[in-house]
């Protein structure tokens, strides 16, 4: 890809969707060479628009999205949710990882869970502990449910040694989910708007206890709805929204 196919790859994947004028604001307060609008329109039309719809980037209403987006009808929906928040706009180096669609800060909360998983239900495999790590990350990524996320550790047989060690892990998970950059918050944390701008964006990540005693039968697990960054049903180890998303019903 070119430079300026690399930003709107990675502002898209950082942010969900973004206006072609913030790419051309960001892109030029990152690189002497300046663009203009017309620059970026011409990813917009063929051929250049094929470049990026390679990285499932889809152009909608002056904006790029998602393909996911698009294909769950959120655009509206979460052009509301973002409305008016500020842009995280990391240095030119970290934002340019966003390319790689698959790509997440692992921060210290992230780092947390990973060590805390890997000693204590993993036995110190470090692959099987990432694997697990990464799946709680997207979860935490799209329409964070601690339900959802709680039922992954029933999946793998994970059973908690007390009612204090699954409290423990509950408050990892949701430290996580609180320091995750989400698209609805233009890539930033929940923790960082609620923080730095003052402004109620902040959603409580629990309105009410998880209950561990809830049956866990394949009737329950057929009702979870898969997010469109889950990890897809079929096992292949890709985004449910690059995998199977056209082949169930949704």
């Amino acid at each position: 890809m070119d430079q300026l196919a690399k930003y709107i790859v990675a502002l898209t994947n950082l942010y969900g969707m973004v206006h072609k004028n913030k790419v051309v604001e960001i892109y030029n307060s990152q690189n002497k060479e300046q663009i203009s609008t017309k620059d970026v329109e011409k990813y917009t039309v063929e051929p250049l628009v094929d470049k990026i719809a390679k990285h499932f980037v889809r152009v909608y209403k002056n904006y790029f999205v998602n393909e996911s987006i698009i294909e769950f009808g959120e655009f509206d929906i979460m052009l509301r949710k973002k409305a008016d928040k500020p842009y995280y706009v990391p240095n030119k180096k970290e934002l340019l990882k966003y390319t790689d669609q698959f790509y997440f800060e692992r921060n210290e909360q992230y780092n947390k869970l990973l060590n805390y998983v890997k000693e204590k239900f993993f036995e110190g495999d470090v692959t099987a502990a990432e694997e697990f790590c990464t799946e709680i990350q997207l979860m935490c990524q799209d329409e964070f449910d601690l339900k959802a996320v709680m039922h992954n550790f029933e999946r793998m047989d994970i059973a908690f040694e007390s009612f204090e060690q699954a409290d423990e892990v509950i408050q990892i998970v949701r430290d996580l989910a609180n320091n995750t950059r989400i698209w609805e918050n233009n890539g930033y944390t929940p923790k960082e708007i609620f923080e730095k701008f003052e402004k109620p964006y902040l959603k409580p990540l629990l309105k009410e206890p998880y209950l561990f005693n809830e049956p866990n039968s394949e009737n329950t697990k057929k009702k979870q709805k898969v997010g469109r960054n889950d990890p897809c049903p079929c096992g292949s180890g890709k985004k449910y929204k690059n995998c199977c998303l056209n082949k169930f019903d949704h």
